[in-house]
């Protein structure tokens, strides 16, 4: 007879004190199986040093203190502690998304300390920990039970044995639990023995941490073009320099233009751009309840061409919902809403199905049973308020089935039996004839053919005081079958017909049977054409016979974990790149294994979660699907912010190395640079991370992992937006020289269009040339902000007396200011045509249909 489990202080057994388990947690640690490193402040100042703008900076700040110039140097100086103050500020912002993403899911755990039951974080548990453990939880540690109420534990995610395992304090009985094994029916006091990595849970994740991340091509690629750019800069900083000291003489001043050459072809926000929209990319999808572990793995988010999930949970509510009830050799279906038309003979079976219950029940089948029965006005007050429960007899592996012992209050002799479970289980506790047997096989196989999940209920009455042993030993009575289903997810059918769309193919692989899972993807709208592979019949094929027979199957049924990994391996020979959904130890693997991992955050395992990329929060697969729209949007708006980047340095460098060449006054010096920097660098940050999601984003196929982020088409469009931006400044300075103005003006007008095209290619980029787009472009608060600043700024620098000398500028009259104006529109009018004749060239392309 299963004992209750009651906490109470006077019977407590010995328990750590807060003390005490602070002292263990030093020892021992956190409970956790993989510790993440946390960045220190003083590491964000210092990966800030070393970049080699900000060296450079400092090189040059340096050499104009010591020619004397105090002031050039001070602001630069200032300049300096302002790129400091900009890339502290987006270290920092990247940290913080990613600080708040790990924060997002944190494990509790009830425990016993100084006498009394809290609830901590499960990270802050230690071994002697007295704990309480209940239906429904996630157990926190390995460690034995001391007290225990029908404890029943789904060990599935270590085992991979779908039974649940009874749990006992008797001798001979498994009184052992272990860490991420879940709960599923009763309770128990039990007593901490292992935490973390000392876990079974642990030291596979020992195990599993063999393989280092592998570097991706987007970060290799970038590294690339920065490395390029850096020697082009130090190539054309040695000839400067010695071109301009071999003309003129100056060697230090030469020096000094060489080297802010050097500093314009340095596209030092490449690497900026990947760091911030990763880590801030991260933390918008994780609105969308996607939470991504490796922010890097954003760039395989949006490149994956098959999908491969589960059903439960995933496509399925994980909900279970009575849809059909088998009594008297009649169906009765609920499917039409006619829930209030239950025949009175058929209560019977919905009373003995909840009396075969727990009163708290967790398992969904159970909670299906009771909502019907409220919905059928079957509530608790119509359920016998003067019985009570006595015992239960637990399914065991050996017999599907459970059965409650109720007895009236008035009458210690008087038992009555209700029991469910498998239809066979059933069939066996009533000795049914072989007749009888075969009818109700044949009802279960109409049933399960509907893609429904089947229960079958008895009941018995028993007259002696003692109960038997065993249940076998009641005369059952058989009273008929329920039928359940779990409900496809309402948003599926639109987010497989997005992937669809998008050229993802959507594969589903299952442990259910063969007909639930074909009727589950043709309702989710999977392409199958009815083809579905059994695991038998995958055990069956060797790699090359699987290969090509999954380019036609999209369904794949009664599957155990190790198998879902032979069907991405099979996927990833055929060059896909395959994203698969895991929640068990024994899909971790798999996940790790795939190009995109993605664990489940409610019914996952922590070592699924550690291995996976990606940690779907709700379980819903229109989340993944959410997530890859998210991904593409993010890698092209670092795509797009890199092609901005690299126009714009084409003007700077050419307006510091033409004068030169030419032996013309120099245009643009360190602190014009630096200027436009500031400028940059928040514009990359704040307006195109920011970018909206594009219509057409799940109109276009996956994106090519082996095709470069910058193909030569890319560069050359660049470099040809670079090259007007340039031939607007130089030409506006060369006619300012022609028409008699001098050097000072003509710089401050150079820079004026400089600066004021560099905000038309900024609209015209970001609205890809569309009206509405333009028009739209200042409702965003962050877009206003960086324009307002550009020209106040511009004014500033124009007319400040102090600055207006630094930067080597004369005042400029206001009907020239217009003139600069009208060519920065001319410029941005050619951009935005030229963006959207390439977005419409673009989408004929590259749009599925």
């Amino acid at each position: 007879m299963a004992n209750s489990v009651a906490i109470r202080n006077s019977h407590l057994p010995d328990n750590l004190s807060s003390r005490e388990a602070a002292t263990k947690l030093l020892e021992y640690g956190p409970n956790v199986v993989n510790q993440a490193d946390k960045k220190r402040y003083l590491c964000h100042v210092t990966n800030v040093l070393q970049e080699p703008t900000l060296i450079l900076l400092v090189i040059i700040t340096s050499l104009y203190l010591f020619m004397g110039d105090l002031a050039e140097g001070m602001l630069l100086s200032f300049s300096a502690l302002l790129v400091i103050g900009i890339s502290l500020y987006q270290d920092l912002k990247t940290e913080h998304a990613l600080q708040v993403l790990r924060e997002l899911s944190a494990p509790t755990a009830q425990v016993i300390r100084d006498g009394k039951l809290r609830t901590i974080l499960a990270q802050n548990l230690v071994p002697g920990d007295l704990i309480s453990i209940h239906e429904g939880d996630r157990i926190p540690a390995d460690g034995h039970i001391l007290e225990t109420s029908s404890l029943s534990v789904d060990e599935s995610l270590l085992t991979g044995e779908s039974f649940a395992v009874q749990k006992s304090t008797v001798p001979g009985g498994d009184a052992h639990f272990f860490a991420s094994t879940l709960v599923v029916s009763g309770r128990a006091l039990a007593r901490v023995e292992k935490t973390g990595r000392d876990t079974q849970l642990g030291k596979i994740g020992e195990i599993l941490k063999e393989h280092g991340p592998v570097e991706l091509n987007l970060s290799t690629e970038i590294r690339s073009l920065v490395k390029f750019f850096g020697w082009c800069g130090a190539i054309a900083c040695i000839l400067i320099i010695i071109l301009f000291g071999s003309v003129h003489g100056d060697w230090l001043k030469a020096v000094l233009v060489g080297l802010a050459t050097q500093l314009a072809l340095i596209p030092e926000e490449f690497p900026v751009v990947l760091t911030v929209f990763m880590a801030l990319g991260a933390w918008r999808l994780s609105h969308v309840q996607v939470l991504v572990r490796r922010p890097n793995s954003i760039e395989r988010l949006g490149a994956i061409t098959t999908l491969c999930v589960d059903k439960t949970g995933t496509l399925t509510q994980n909900t279970m919902t009575v849809s059909c009830i088998h009594f008297g050799g009649k169906y009765f279906n609920f499917r039409e809403g006619n829930v209030d038309h239950l025949p009175e003979s058929h209560h019977i079976i919905i009373e003995y199905a909840i009396l075969a219950s727990r009163l708290d029940p967790f398992d969904p089948m159970e909670k299906a049973i009771r909502k019907l029965a409220e919905e059928t006005g079957w509530g608790k007050d119509h359920l016998h308020q003067n019985w009570s429960l006595v015992q239960d007899y637990p399914l065991t592996d050996k017999l599907f089935a459970m059965s409650c012992v109720w007895k009236k209050i008035a009458d210690d002799s008087f038992y009555v039996i209700a029991a469910k479970g498998s239809p066979e289980a059933i069939s066996d506790l009533c000795h049914l004839t072989p007749p009888q047997t075969a009818q109700v096989h044949a009802a279960v196989k109409v049933m399960a053919t509907n893609g429904l999940r089947v229960l079958a209920v008895a009941r018995a009455e028993f007259r002696q005081k003692e109960l038997p042993a065993h249940q076998h030993v009641f005369n059952f009575e058989w009273l008929g079958l329920i039928g359940m289903e779990d409900p496809l997810r309402p948003e599926v059918p639109q987010a497989v017909g997005k992937c669809h769309q998008a050229g993802i193919r959507v594969i589903m692989m299952t442990g259910d049977y063969p007909e639930t899972a074909l009727k589950i993807g043709k309702e989710a709208g999977i392409k199958s054409n009815g083809i579905l592979m059994t695991g038998d019949q995958l055990t069956l094929l060797s790699d090359e016979e699987l290969e090509p027979k999954i380019a036609q199957t999209s369904i794949f049924a009664r599957m155990l974990p190790q198998q879902k990994l032979r069907i991405v391996k099979a996927f990833q020979a055929r060059d896909q790149i395959v994203a698969m959904t895991g929640d068990g130890v024994n899909d971790a693997p798999g996940l790790k294994w795939a190009d995109v991992g993605i664990a489940m955050g409610g019914r996952g395992t922590d070592v699924a979660r550690e291995v996976a990329d990606i940690v779907l929060l709700d379980d819903n697969f229109a989340s993944i699907v959410a997530g890859i729209i998210r991904g593409r949007t993010i890698f092209s708006n670092i795509k797009q912010a890199m092609g901005y980047i690299a126009s714009i340095h084409v003007p700077i460098a050419g307006l510091a190395f033409f004068p030169v060449l030419f032996q013309l006054p120099l245009i643009l010096m360190p602190a014009h640079i630096v200027f436009l920097q500031l400028i940059i660098d928040p514009t990359c940050s704040l307006l195109f991370e920011a970018r909206d999601i594009a219509e057409d984003v799940m109109r276009k196929p996956p994106r090519n992992l082996k095709l470069r982020l910058f193909s030569g088409k890319d560069f050359l469009r660049s470099t040809g937006q670079g090259l007007l931006l340039f031939l607007a400044s130089i030409g506006t300075f060369i006619t300012a020289t022609l028409v008699g103005k001098s050097a000072d003006e003509a710089r401050a007008l150079c820079f004026c269009v400089l600066v004021l095209s560099n905000v038309g290619l900024i609209i015209a980029d970001l609205c890809d040339g569309k009206i509405s787009s333009t028009l739209n472009f200042f409702k965003k608060r962050a877009n206003t902000a960086i324009v307002l600043v550009s020209f106040s700024f511009l004014i500033v620098v124009l007319y400040l007396k102090p600055v207006q000398s630094l930067f080597m500028f004369a005042p400029v009259k206001v009907q020239d200011l217009f003139l600069t104006a009208g060519v920065a529109l001319f410029i941005f009018i050619i951009l935005s045509f030229w963006n959207k004749n390439t977005k419409e060239r673009e989408s004929k392309i590259t749009i599925v249909e």
